[in-house]
Order: C-alpha cells, then sequence, then structure tokens
C-alpha cells in the first residue's frame, strides 16, 4: 500500500477561521481498491495558519508514512519521517520491455546480437527465454549468479542456448547492446548511444483511479511495487529518449539497426 497525500488551501471565511481555530478540521484517509493488487490510500489535510499539519499527516497515514506520494510541493521537515515513494523496480521492467520490443521489431539478426544484461537483484531472471531469442549471446551481470546459473542450465535444456553469468560489470563490455536500470547501452567500433524512457500508459482500470494531480509515472510504478499489480510488469515506457532527446520508435529502431549491423552511430 501507498499514500496519496492532497492539500486543501486554507478556507478564508471567517466562520471557517473560527472553526479551524477551536475545531480543527481533521486529516480524512480513504481507501481505494485496485483489481487484482493491494488497496492503496488518499490522505486529505487542509492548510491551516501554521501551515501543514505534519503531526497529524504522520498519524492519520500509519504504515504509509515510508510510501508518500505528493501532490504539491510542500514538503515535512525530516524529523517528521514522512518518506516520499522512489520508484526501484517498475523502471527498470520499463527499460527491459521496451529494449525487447525495439529488437524484435528491428529485424537485428540475432547473429549481429551481442546481448548484455546488468540485472544485480535477479529481477529479470524469468525473462531469459526471452532474451535468447533476441541474440546469439547472452551475457548476464548480477549478484544472484546461483538463481541466474540455474535459469540457464534450463535455457540450455530447452533451447540449446548459451547464457553466460558473472557478477563483474566488465562481463558484458563486448557485448553491443546491454540493458541496464538506468537505461540501454547500444555501441559498435568503441562508440556507444544511450536510449532511456520515461512515461507509462496505465489501463483504463488503473488510469480511472489516478488524481489527476498525481504524477502518471509515479502512480504506475507505486501500483506495481507497493500494490502488487503485476500486469504492469508488462509495460515498455510510452516515451523513448535517444542521448536524452526524445525520439519516435520506429526513428530509434532505424539508429540501432544501423549501430549493430554497421557500426555507425548517427548524431
Amino acid at each position: 500500500m501507498f499514500v496519496i497525500l492532497q492539500i486543501g488551501e486554507r478556507k478564508k471565511d471567517v466562520l471557517s477561521r473560527l472553526k479551524e481555530r477551536f475545531s480543527p478540521e481533521e486529516p480524512g484517509l480513504s481507501k481505494i481498491a485496485v483489481r487484482n493488487g493491494a488497496p492503496f490510500f488518499i490522505l486529505r489535510v487542509r492548510r491551516r495558519k501554521d501551515g501543514v499539519p505534519w503531526a497529524e499527516v504522520k498519524s492519520a497515514a500509519g504504515k504509509g508514512a515510508a510510501r508518500m506520494l505528493y501532490t504539491s510541493d510542500d514538503r515535512p521537515p525530516e524529523s517528521m519521517k514522512l518518506r516520499a515513494f522512489e520508484p526501484d523496480r517498475l523502471p527498470f521492467w520499463g527499460i527491459w520491455n521496451s529494449a525487447a520490443g525495439l529488437l524484435k521489431n528491428s529485424g537485428v539478426n540475432p547473429p549481429e546480437l551481442r546481448l548484455g544484461i546488468v540485472d544485480c537483484e535477479g529481477e529479470l531472471c524469468g525473462e531469459l527465454s526471452r532474451a535468447v531469442m533476441l541474440a546469439s549471446v547472452v551475457r548476464v551481470v548480477t549478484r544472484k549468479t546461483r538463481l541466474y546459473e540455474a535459469a540457464a542450465e534450463k535455457m540450455m535444456e530447452r533451447y540449446g542456448a548459451s547464457v553466460l553469468v558473472g557478477s563483474d560489470e566488465a562481463f558484458v563490455e563486448n557485448c553491443n547492446f546491454v540493458v541496464r536500470k538506468e537505461g540501454l547501452a547500444i555501441g559498435g567500433h568503441g562508440s556507444s548511444c544511450a536510449v532511456t524512457g520515461s512515461g507509462f500508459e496505465l489501463p483504463a482500470e488503473y488510469a480511472g483511479l489516478r488524481p489527476e494531480n498525481v504524477d502518471e509515472t509515479l502512480f504506475a510504478c507505486a501500483l506495481y511495487e507497493c500494490c502488487g499489480v503485476r500486469a504492469l510488469g508488462k509495460q515498455p515506457f510510452e516515451n523513448l529518449f535517444w542521448n536524452g532527446t526524445k525520439e519516435s520508435q520506429p526513428e530509434i529502431r532505424s539508429k540501432i539497426i544501423n549501430i549493430l549491423q554497421k557500426g555507425n552511430i548517427t548524431p
């Protein structure tokens, strides 16, 4: 679960000011049901004369105090220990799904591709069957070596595909397409380019739950990481960037082909 904090402005009429002084409005917590996942909460609070009543926010948020989505620039004092939610897992899946889609539709032949995956925590271990269909060589850097080595044995048994597993990032230096949490590194003949992404297109059943002032990417990540909505793990990024510049998927695919097949870097 997580908590979305919505802060209302202070009422200015005399009656409301008197009520605030003698019987201040308490924060209101609403539970929002989520299909195929745990619920989240919306916490509504009204600003007062001395600002946001952070102590009351913390009390009302409960366990959600460690996973807050803020809808304004207001932030609590450090002593309150109210923590903004920071995505950790879904962006990596967005990168991987985008990478797999780009490669599948690029027309690049597997013999031309040496695929590296830097996956310290073993997030993508179950995706090896997808990876071996895309490349002639798959190398994985991870701290979960036993987990990946067991999966690699299955790839050899099922497909006759070799997956090599190491624990040092130098292990993927000779790969010309590397997937990391930070993005994709695509290289040829000593040069390289980076592809990153942002945004997830939420299915209608989840898009309708998002308050309009909540960042869509953060909301999607919170649903996946805090509420267990696993369906979102299949989503690629909605927007892709080539060395920091937003470009369409066809444009990026064209550049990938140019690099992998010709070894050239296009500006």
